[in-house]
């Protein structure tokens, strides 16, 4: 995939390593090879972890959740571009989600930019999730000042610059 898609291919990597016990990659990050991860954070490169001293996941995904989104808000909408994702690996629908995700980010005529990869996570979790479930059972909502630090400053994300004259 694209670059601006690599989030998705990683993703779905870490969610076949968990699947396949003998994988070699697997041995390679652990010496126990059914190493199994519970969450996974996504961060695009110019984000900054702020607080080490905290348990980033259990402080941004409550339980229950299968994502934690920066940006998305209570009316459903994505209302900034940080592009900060937590994932949780355990949740019922985590594979679903993550292989359909991938396969709406495939096509070559999918654009880059304007939150799309994020607007097709969401996409992806309301055409898996079943009718007695609403988006916010879901989605949890992570907080976003206006100056790019997300939920209770723990990671701070670096605004895209803005093309044009200065």
């Amino acid at each position: 995939p694209r670059s601006c898609f690599e989030k998705v291919a990683v993703l779905n990597a870490v969610l076949d390593k968990q699947s396949n016990e003998t994988s070699d990659i697997i041995s390679l990050w652990s010496h126990n090879p059914r190493v199994q991860y519970d969450s996974i954070l996504l961060l695009p490169p110019d984000s900054i972890v702020m607080e080490l001293d905290t348990n980033i996941i259990a402080d941004m995904l409550p339980h229950g959740k299968l994502v934690a989104i920066a940006g998305w808000n209570h009316h459903h909408k994505l209302v900034s571009n940080s592009d900060i994702v937590v994932f949780n690996l355990n949740h019922r629908h985590a594979e679903a989600v993550a292989r359909l995700w991938l396969e709406m980010v495939s096509p070559s005529q999918v654009t880059c930019g304007a939150n799309n990869d994020l607007g097709m996570l969401v996409t992806a979790v309301a055409t898996v999730m079943e009718e007695s479930e609403d988006l916010d059972d879901l989605i949890e909502p992570l907080s976003e000042s206006s100056d790019g630090f997300i939920g209770n400053r723990i990671i701070k994300g670096i605004p895209s610059s803005v093309p044009g004259p200065r």
